[in-house]
């Protein structure tokens, strides 16, 4: 038996002993709680302010066949099979994103991409990154057409250069494919 220095009423028994179990509850509860409690939230935007003014003349340039669609992830525009995948190469193209590609409306076959360079693109992390993506579209046989961010951009010269890259991309994926045909 235990020793007390003092004597305990069993009323004094009782709320000690409910005091301790609530106490317990609660400490349960708020543990619960905060693990599955997620750190996410909504974004406000999906596109920057820069990158809303390029949409907005892209849109003005772009022919009516063709569909934008933006923040597509690379690993949604070009492939590698599972095994590559499994060694770490498709980590790399699902992680990150193109800022615009151009798809044909009927089809959806994938014209062209684009990038949209801010200032962040001239720091050497984002070169190496930027190299990179050049290399994997490019072997993949996919046209990317980089453009510098602005403030104003000229319509005219971006339906050309878009024409310019589309054209481009469809002969050399008439040539493949006769190729392959023999």
């Amino acid at each position: 038996m235990i020793y007390l220095p003092f004597t305990l009423a069993p009323v004094q028994i009782f709320w000690i002993c409910a005091i301790f179990i609530a106490f317990s509850f609660v400490l349960i509860a708020w543990a619960v709680w905060k693990r599955n409690r997620l750190p996410y939230y909504s974004a406000a935007r999906l596109l920057t302010k820069g990158e809303t003014a390029f949409y907005h003349s892209l849109r003005k340039a772009t022919p009516q066949q063709f569909s934008i669609i933006y923040k597509v992830r690379l690993g949604d525009v070009i492939r590698c099979s599972d095994r590559m995948w499994d060694l770490g190469f498709g980590k790399k193209i699902s992680s990150q994103h193109i800022d615009f590609v151009i798809v044909d409306r009927r089809d959806a076959r994938i014209k062209i991409c684009i990038e949209l360079d801010d200032k962040s693109h001239d720091q050497p992390r984002t070169i190496r990154r930027d190299f990179w993506k050049n290399r994997v579209l490019k072997k993949a046989g996919l046209p990317l057409m980089r453009v510098r961010a602005r403030h104003k951009y000229d319509t005219g010269t971006l339906r050309r250069q878009l024409w310019a890259n589309i054209r481009s991309r469809d002969e050399s994926y008439i040539r493949d494919r006769r190729r392959r045909l023999g």
